[in-house]
């Protein structure tokens, strides 16, 4: 594989914890308020994709 077509970790260090924190905190704390299965939906992915950037770093 080229070079070229090689991501680049860009995500820091206090940028993956804070990532990991607020997608924990969405992920744990939305489901207690929020009552529409969509708005559920779209912020538990929301908070998914967090967690899964924080733990990859891309």
């Amino acid at each position: 594989m080229s070079r070229e077509n090689m991501l680049t970790k860009n995500v820091g260090t206090w940028d993956r914890i804070i990532r990991f924190s607020v997608g924990v905190l969405i992920v744990v704390a939305v489901p207690l308020w929020v009552r529409s299965p969509w708005w559920l939906a779209i912020l538990g992915a929301f908070g998914g994709g967090q967690i899964i950037t924080a733990i990859n770093g891309y």
